[in-house]
């Protein structure tokens, strides 16, 4: 059975949808994500005391708006994945790597404040336009993986995503051991994996995710807009 590889832009706004399309057309029975339970987690209490600092400070119901959408997009892609799954009584979703490091509350509480009064002492006009230029050049990118996905020039797209290497090299070899133990333990099983796109980049060094796991014939999903 099909092995797919789903691409993602971790922080596009379209990108619940379009994942849950993609869901709906592949049917799979098992899906594994980029990330981990602890990660998750930190994640959600990120958001909650976002809420409490954001309250406690009285900022401006624009700025909390902007920056409580912000991280509502963060691991969208479980939370898209486990509703298909609980829709069609599918084991919940597992995890690729489990090496997030735990961060206490006191840890997630100070990154949170920073972030906050960082933003808040920005034009609210600025930390848009930041966000749009990011989105930008996350598309420009695309666009241009798009244009030369499964061709020898694939290889050239890692000059444009610094240390990309570094840190598909730390990554990716614990991904591919997760997806290989999910097929020797789902046979006959559709499978589905959700990462970022760069991690389904044929790289030079062949060790991007894609590469270490090219002898299982997987099929790229790259939600290209």
């Amino acid at each position: 059975m099909p092995v797919y590889m789903i691409g993602v832009n971790h922080l596009d706004w379209n990108g619940p949808n379009k994942l849950a399309r993609v869901l709906e057309d592949k049917q799979p029975d098992r899906i594994l994500l980029e990330g981990s339970q602890s990660k998750d987690n930190a994640q959600e209490t990120y958001r909650r005391i976002q809420r409490e600092v954001l309250a406690e400070r009285q900022v401006c119901p624009e700025l909390a708006v902007f920056l409580m959408n912000e991280q509502e997009l963060k691991g969208y892609e479980g939370r898209v994945a486990r509703v298909y799954c609980r829709g069609r009584s599918l084991p919940e979703p597992a995890y690729l790597n489990d090496s997030f490091e735990s961060l206490t509350e006191n840890q997630i509480r100070y990154m949170v404040t920073r972030a906050i009064s960082h933003a808040s002492a920005m034009p609210l006009g600025e930390l848009g336009k930041g966000w749009e230029g990011f989105q930008i050049s996350v598309r420009l990118l695309y666009r241009e993986f798009q244009s030369v996905i499964d061709t020898p020039s694939e290889q050239e797209i890692v000059s444009l995503l610094p240390r990309h290497e570094y840190w598909i090299d730390r990554k990716d070899a614990v991904m591919e051991r997760g997806l290989r133990k999910a097929v020797e333990e789902n046979t006959g099983s559709v499978i589905a994996t959700i990462t970022g796109f760069t991690h389904l980049i044929s790289n030079p060094k062949r060790n991007s995710f894609y590469c270490r796991v090219r002898d299982l014939s997987p099929k790229r999903v790259i939600l290209f807009d």
